[in-house]
């Protein structure tokens, strides 16, 4: 499976209400002691790709969240949606 990079057309989730909460998705990251490009490479992401979506210049991909899920079990996926 290759990359994602920034310039990938990927469904985005644009109709679920209120959309991503990418603050929840930093804030898990940083207390996992992970970096973005640690974060990138665990999610087989770009660095580009993942820090675009970390800044909410891009939505994650159902894909992606269940990239996610399967990497990081101990996440709440209930925060990740809230606003």
């Amino acid at each position: 499976m290759g990359k994602i990079d920034c310039c990938s057309d990927r469904i985005a989730l644009t109709s679920l209400p209120g959309g991503v909460d990418m603050d929840y998705l930093k804030s898990f990251r940083q207390q996992a002691g992970l970096t973005q490009r640690q974060m990138a490479e665990a999610l087989n992401l770009s660095y580009g790709y993942y820090r675009q979506m970390e800044n909410d210049f891009r939505k994650p991909s159902f894909e992606i969240l269940v990239r996610i899920k399967e990497k990081f079990r101990e996440i709440d996926m209930n925060k990740l949606f809230e606003e």
